[in-house]
């Protein structure tokens, strides 16, 4: 599913004005979408006004982030598609990112097109060599325990570590360590859109939903 806020239409962009520096109405639409079936949602990025800690909303789906301006005819540097990345990072799990334009490029000059294109992927490799030098990006914001409840209502999960969950399940932090080997053990699942693979479990950091 992609979702944005209209380019090209006079009335869109005089309304688009009027909404002040931050945006904030994906804060009602993202948790629903997160409760979906939809298993992707594609969102303008760079140079938007939306805070990019709501895509930490969006937990459980693949996030196609828009590291492309398709408004300017200004080719973006790798080096900028690579920063968006990285921030994105902070709110995405890498395994559920993809790097995407902010919307679609039909009405561009091809050849400015094309070259915004070779950006995003340059761009996209840079961020990977980055990633992969151990200049990890911070997970998303962890959720008090005190606000697990609230939370859990109002935007259907929560991101808490290992030591909130254990206190909220009222159990020792060594018996949450030892579940690690089980989901380390998990059997290929062929429903699975990679064809059976789950990603690392992250060693201190449990996602929950209701």
């Amino acid at each position: 599913m992609h979702i944005c806020y209209g380019y090209g239409i006079q009335a869109n962009l005089d309304w688009k004005k009027t909404l002040g520096d931050q945006w904030r109405q994906y804060e009602t639409v993202f948790p629903v979408l997160a409760r979906s079936s939809i298993d992707q949602v594609s969102l303008e990025c760079l140079h938007s006004h939306v805070p990019p800690d709501l895509m930490a909303l969006l937990a459980g789906k693949d996030v196609m982030v828009g590291v492309i301006d398709v408004a300017s005819d200004a080719i973006e540097t790798p080096e900028t598609v690579a920063e968006t990345i990285t921030n994105a990072l902070r709110f995405v799990p890498r395994e559920r990112l993809i790097a995407c334009t902010n919307c679609g490029m039909a009405p561009m000059d091809r050849a400015i097109a094309l070259a915004k294109i070779e950006a995003l992927v340059k761009g996209a490799a840079l961020a990977r060599r980055k990633d992969m030098s151990g200049a990890t990006a911070p997970r998303p914001p962890l959720t008090p325990p005190a606000d697990v409840h609230a939370r859990l209502a109002r935007d259907g999960h929560v991101v808490v570590d290992a030591t909130s969950l254990a206190t909220l399940c009222g159990v020792h932090l060594a018996d949450l360590a030892a579940w690690r080997r089980y989901w380390d053990d998990l059997p290929s699942d062929r429903y699975l859109r990679d064809g059976g693979h789950y990603p690392p479990a992250p060693p201190l950091v449990f996602r929950g939903a209701q």
